[in-house]
């Protein structure tokens, strides 16, 4: 078919002000879509799905948004904590229309007052943002309904592959959302190789037949312009005449700081002087690891953690760090690795398909479940004297990114079968799956 427009949901990431992750992936596709669009013809507009169908949508948070996901955390994390922890044990087809329930009241009331959208034969609703989060297929299936092909972007299997690093209940959501993705969708796109692999697999094991699919490569480049400044405190860190290394990415049970602490408290203890730079925002999940890092920071060892790093401290820290050590037990993609790989910044990366996928001759692999293989890798790179001048990976920039996708997508649609997309049920026709 002949695309005339690209609707692209931002729902969940237009009420977020961080930019990493799912988050940066869609924030850095939208600001280069509009010109590749252009440059195909097509239209752009970014969207957000409601119950009653998709609204046009600016990317931008607004303070309300902003203010009311404030207060739904402080809401979620306090006085409320205990009453939901009791709500989350109960079983799951129980918690599911009360998530919903939630979940879609809060991104309507987000969506309040926005203009609607009327899909049309010729639209493609691209749904790259974190869609698990909000009730998006009846909107989705509206826009369909309507004339518009629909196609997500799958970042990774981990409640599937990885299911220690999710509680049950967000397993169970991830399950109804991917079932209802290959219901509902004309073609998928996955954001590496090994998470199509991984989806193809999984689709085998169910004996779901998939509509088609194809992976991106996802960009690398910085925005235009870098956000926030460098603080004093990260500059010093960074200028000591030890070595510094620096991990990217929130401290949660996936990314594996746990490991990465109990490395470096060893080698302090033998008298090691290199830096642990940490930049990544808390989690509940590893409110031990903030804590821990504090304490260890507290007594003098050469750590600092910086919990609300912007673009620019990220990318100084690229440039100026040794190595960036990635100690992840799990990932869809591995974008911290191309990012640091493409400012020149050697890596030190768990041995695992999404970042073997992207490996070159800057990144050395080690056992995320072996102390003493990341401690001789630490060791042997501190004592190596320059550590050897590595050529930065070829730049795969954004734009790339985003004119890749569409030309995969105008691929798929040209082998995609008319009628349903997919023999996998679809849960509901009047609800969908959702996780926070």
């Amino acid at each position: 078919m002949r695309l005339r427009r690209v609707l692209f949901d931002v729902t969940h990431t237009r009420t977020q002000a961080d930019t990493a992750g799912i988050s940066r992936t869609v924030r850095r596709l939208a600001e280069e879509f509009p010109g590749v669009a252009a440059d195909a013809g097509l239209g752009f507009e970014t969207v957000a799905c409601a119950a009653t169908g998709l609204r046009r949508a600016p990317l931008a948070p607004s303070v309300r948004n902003a203010a009311s996901t404030s207060a739904l955390l402080r809401f979620a994390t306090g006085i409320a904590k205990p009453a939901i922890e009791q709500v989350l044990r109960l079983p799951w087809p129980l918690v599911r229309p009360i998530w919903q329930a939630a979940a879609g009241r809060a991104f309507d009331a987000a969506a309040a007052g926005l203009p609607a959208v009327d899909p049309r034969p010729g639209d493609l609703l691209l749904m790259v943002d974190g869609s698990w989060n909000y009730p998006v297929w009846p909107a989705a299936r509206r826009a369909r309904a309507q004339g518009a092909v629909v196609v997500p972007l799958i970042h990774d299997l981990m409640p599937i592959e990885a299911p220690e690093f999710c509680v049950p209940w967000v397993r169970n959501a991830f399950n109804y959302w991917l079932q209802d993705a290959v219901g509902t969708s004309d073609a998928l796109l996955c954001n590496s190789a090994s998470t199509e692999q991984a989806l193809r697999a999984h689709a085998q094991k169910r004996g779901w037949r998939l509509p088609p699919t194809a992976h991106i490569r996802l960009g690398s480049d910085p925005a235009p312009q870098l956000a926030g400044e460098v603080r004093p405190a990260l500059r010093d860190f960074l200028a000591r005449p030890a070595p510094a290394y620096a991990t990217v990415g929130s401290l949660e049970p996936k990314k594996n700081h746990r490991l990465l602490l109990r490395s470096c408290e060893a080698l302090w203890a033998q008298g090691e002087t290199f830096g642990l730079l940490v930049l990544g925002r808390r989690t509940p999940e590893c409110a031990d690891v903030a804590q821990r890092l504090a304490a260890l920071a507290a007594r003098g060892c050469p750590v600092l953690a910086l919990h609300d790093a912007n673009d620019a401290e990220i990318a100084y820290a690229y440039q100026h760090a040794r190595a960036l050590v990635l100690p992840s037990l799990f990932e869809g993609f591995g974008l911290p690795l191309v990012e640091a790989r493409t400012r020149g910044c050697r890596v030190l990366a768990s041995d695992i398909p999404a970042f073997r996928e992207l490996a070159d001759d800057g990144v050395r692999l080690f056992d995320p479940r072996s102390e003493k293989d990341l401690s001789d890798r630490l060791m042997t790179d501190a004592h190596s004297g320059a550590a050897g001048v590595v050529r930065a990976m070829p730049a795969w920039r954004w734009r790339e990114c985003a004119a890749q996708s569409l030309e995969r997508v105008q691929e798929l649609l040209g082998r995609a079968a008319p009628g349903p997309a997919a023999s996998a049920p679809i849960t509901s026709q009047r609800t969908s799956s959702i996780a926070p």
